[in-house]
């Protein structure tokens, strides 16, 4: 499912996207954002609840950070889930912020997805591959 084949006519007539729990693969970070942008239409909003997971968050970000103009991001950080958070690590010595604490980043999608769209991801995709 996921791509980052620019070329497919998959529905662009989403309003939302929810993504869950996909950051941590960071291999497929570029055809993730591909996929999603995709499926979206235009001022569409895809919403990823994710943890940290080491460093893959912060990656993924850095690679949202190329497509100023494609995109525009921000945090939702809801008191209800900072609550219940900091329940569970008082109760649970399992409990691991950096494996279970979501953070939802909201992303809206301003323009059309285009091939220099696409290239710019596989590009950032490809360097970090070659910067391990």
């Amino acid at each position: 499912l996921w791509t980052d084949d620019w070329t497919l006519s998959e529905e662009k007539e989403q309003d939302v996207c929810c993504v869950s729990d996909c950051i941590h693969f960071q291999q497929f970070h570029a055809a993730l954002i591909c996929t999603v942008l995709r499926c979206l239409k235009v001022n569409g909003v895809a919403y990823f609840c994710q943890p940290t997971r080491a460093d893959s968050l912060d990656n993924f970000m850095r690679m949202l950070d190329v497509a100023t103009t494609l995109l525009r991001y921000a945090w939702w950080n809801p008191s209800v889930i900072q609550e219940r958070h900091s329940h569970h690590s008082e109760a649970s010595e399992a409990y691991d912020p950096n494996l279970h604490h979501p953070k939802i980043l909201i992303v809206t999608k301003c323009r059309e997805f285009r091939k220099e769209d696409r290239d710019r991801f596989v590009e950032v995709q490809q360097q970090r591959k070659m910067n391990k």
